[in-house]
């Protein structure tokens, strides 16, 4: 198995693709693998907007057996570096001897009947469940069925890793440009099925605790009535006032709330949902969550800021026992890199200096990760899969 991790700032779109091409080229030579890559993934920067399809084109024209997939995005990440505005192209080729890949394009507004069972599922992908499968996502944000997706694909394919992220190159409706093995689409999803590899998947909400875990004792959809058996806006003011200034005024800007869903350690198990803080409900002192709450659920008060997005990363990559990666993707939030780092580069540099891989992605509208053994929309947060040969396992 062999990846490369290649980026381009070169205005020239064409010049850039080349350049691209180019770079592949020498890693897998160096790799002694002489054949084409398995597999592309491609993202490229809205500076290109106009010339995206001629850009994927010449990909396909280069690598005619490559299963190429990709997207246009507001920001990439490539080889060690994050290019958030100008020209940008990234690509991660991947040799992947042994493994099986499956393309899909899906339309969110076909969806299987929830209560059909798996099978319709199965079918309408075209894909049979199996081992050591994981599915890439990429997403067009201007649907309202991802969710529904989602839950969909953890029914039906359990135990499998979901990853990926809603694309951000476009603010309208059909803006977006999605990229699936010669085809073009402006909505819905272009996928990957592989099987036959190791997937980890670590998922950096950059958050700390400003609260115990609380038990919901009282909620309606998503308004937090009662925790702990009190008002919710009663235990949220007595925490905020005893807050330290500092955190205070952080919590004006970045409040949120943790939502455990079925893992015992959360927060460093992966089974936190971070939501927003919506709004209050003055009529009834409710806080409005942006998801749906059950009674009983524990939750906790978060804030979220730039050492304790660090100081997470960090530790979620240093703490996996997986095996050493040899490719990675990263699926990061818009509001992430150096709008609130103050400095370049930081997710990709993190994971180059923790795990000895570099990351391809891009900065996302949402990101596609786990949450327990749940897939979820994420805000904020970094996905990162990594990559590695079963037999390392």
């Amino acid at each position: 198995m062999k990846w490369s991790s290649c980026i381009s700032n070169l205005p020239d779109a064409r010049l850039a693709v080349e350049d691209i091409l180019s770079e592949i080229r020498s890693d897998f030579a160096a790799a002694d693998v002489s054949q084409s890559p398995d597999f592309l993934f491609i993202t490229i920067s809205a500076y290109f907007h106009g010339k995206e399809t001629a850009v994927f084109q010449r990909f396909k024209e280069a690598m005619p057996t490559t299963m190429i997939i990709g997207t246009m995005a507001d920001g990439v990440a490539g080889n060690g570096i994050e290019i958030e505005a100008g020209p940008a192209m990234v690509a991660s080729a991947a040799f992947l001897p042994g493994v099986e890949l499956h393309p899909f394009y899906l339309q969110l507004d076909e969806l299987p009947d929830a209560d059909s069972g798996p099978g319709p599922w199965h079918d309408w992908l075209r894909i049979p469940p199996a081992n050591d499968q994981a599915f890439l996502l990429l997403v067009d944000p201007f649907h309202g069925q991802i969710d529904a997706l989602l839950e969909g694909l953890d029914f039906a394919y359990p135990n499998t890793a979901k990853f990926g992220g809603l694309v951000s190159g476009a603010s309208v409706q059909g803006g977006n440009f999605l990229y699936l093995d010669g085809n073009v689409f402006h909505q819905g999803v272009v996928g990957m099925s592989m099987q036959g590899l190791h997937v980890d998947m670590v998922v950096a909400q950059g958050c700390r605790d400003i609260s115990p875990p609380m038990a919901i004792s009282h909620c309606t959809r998503n308004h937090l009535e009662k925790i702990d058996g009190r008002p919710a806006m009663e235990v949220l003011t007595q925490l905020l006032n005893h807050l330290s200034e500092a955190d205070r005024a952080r919590a004006k800007k970045s409040l949120f709330i943790g939502i455990t869903l079925d893992d015992p350690d959360p927060l460093r198990d992966g089974g936190v949902l971070v939501r927003n803080l919506v709004g209050v409900d003055y009529q009834s002192g409710a806080i409005v969550i942006g998801a749906d709450l059950h009674e009983g659920q524990q939750i906790r008060f978060m804030i979220r800021d730039r050492e304790a997005a660090s100081q997470d990363l960090e530790f979620v990559l240093e703490d996996r026992a997986g095996p050493k990666p040899l490719g990675a993707m990263l699926f990061s939030c818009l509001g992430r890199g150096e709008f609130l780092f103050k400095t370049p580069n930081h997710d990709s540099g993190c994971i180059e200096k923790v795990l000895d891989v570099k990351a391809t992605g891009f900065f996302c509208n949402g990101e596609i990760g786990p949450v327990g053994s749940s897939s979820q929309i994420h805000g904020y947060t970094s996905v990162i899969a990594l990559f590695a040969p079963l037999k390392d396992v």
